[in-house]
């Protein structure tokens, strides 16, 4: 949550700016942290690529 809030305070900002989905390049996309440990380092993922993304983790672990 911490990592969130801290990236989300620099997207307001404007020091963080969303980009297209890394995935599918859908223009709406939102912040994926790979390392919770680094706020600042995101993936911008549309809503189904992002859930894709956790799901894959999931199974993994």
């Amino acid at each position: 949550m911490n990592c969130r809030c801290y990236a989300n305070v620099y997207k307001r900002r404007g020091r963080l700016k969303p980009e297209m989905c890394a995935n599918c390049g859908a223009e709406k996309a939102e912040k994926h942290h790979e390392n919770y440990d680094k706020p600042l380092i995101v993936v911008w993922l549309c809503r189904d690529c992002h859930l894709k993304r956790h799901c894959e983790a999931r199974s993994i672990n």
